[in-house]
C-alpha cells in the first residue's frame, strides 16, 4: 500500500513536466510581434535551419548577439524547458499556448539583471494569407483560412512543389533543398487563390 503511495505521488510530482513537454520546438515555430519592452527591439523570428536546428532571429542584433553577426540565437529543447544560449548570454524562453505569447529572460552572468521581453504571434487576419518566415532559411508556414492547394514556382515560372493542405489553416512547406532565391508560392483557398513571393537563404 505505501508503495502505491509512493508511486502515485511521484506521478503527481511528473504529470505537469509531462503536459508542458507536448510543446515541442516545431510548436512556435513562427513570427512574433513585439509587445511591451519589447517594441524596442522590433519582431522576433522562431526559424528551423537547413540543419533542422532551431534559431530565434531578433530584428534588433544589439540585444543578444551570435558569432554570424545576424542577432540570431539558438534554441534548445532540455526536457520540459527551452534553452536558449548566444554568444553574450544565456537565458531561457517560455511559451504560453493559451495566447501564443513568448516570453524570453536573458543574463550576461550570474550577477547581472536579466532581461525579460516579450513576442506575441502574427497571425493572419480574416481572408488574409501569410507566409513565414520570409526570408526563410529552409521552413515555411503558410497560414490562412480554407487552404486547399500550395504551389512553389522557381523565378523561371518551373513548378518545384504541389501539395495538397485538405482546408487546413496551416501548413509547414519544407524548403532545405531549394537553392537560395526567390521562389513564387501560389496558395488556392476555397474561393481564391492567392500570390505570394518568398526569398530562400541557404
Amino acid at each position: 500500500m505505501k508503495t502505491n503511495r509512493l508511486l502515485f505521488g511521484l506521478l503527481l510530482l511528473l504529470l505537469p513536466c509531462c503536459v508542458m513537454g507536448q510543446i515541442g520546438l516545431s510548436d512556435i515555430e513562427g513570427d512574433y510581434q513585439p509587445i511591451g519592452k519589447a517594441k524596442v527591439y522590433g519582431k522576433l523570428s522562431v526559424q528551423r535551419t537547413r540543419n533542422d536546428t532551431i534559431r530565434i532571429i531578433i530584428c534588433d542584433t544589439s540585444l543578444f548577439r551570435n558569432d554570424d553577426g545576424k542577432g540570431a540565437i539558438m534554441l534548445y529543447q532540455c526536457g520540459d524547458r527551452f534553452l536558449i544560449q548566444a554568444d553574450n548570454a544565456k537565458g531561457e524562453l517560455l511559451y504560453n499556448p493559451a495566447n501564443e505569447m513568448i516570453t524570453i529572460s536573458m543574463q550576461q552572468s550570474a550577477s547581472s539583471e536579466p532581461v525579460v521581453v516579450s513576442w506575441q504571434r502574427v497571425k493572419a487576419e480574416v481572408g488574409e494569407v501569410m507566409v513565414f518566415p520570409n526570408p526563410t532559411h529552409g521552413w515555411a508556414v503558410v497560414q490562412g483560412e480554407s487552404l486547399r492547394y500550395v504551389d512553389v514556382y522557381d523565378s523561371l515560372g518551373r513548378k518545384m512543389l504541389s501539395l495538397v493542405a485538405d482546408d487546413s489553416e496551416q501548413m509547414q512547406i519544407d524548403l532545405r533543398r531549394f537553392k537560395s532565391g526567390v521562389y513564387v508560392f501560389q496558395i488556392r483557398q476555397t474561393d481564391c487563390v492567392k500570390t505570394v513571393r518568398v526569398v530562400v537563404v541557404q
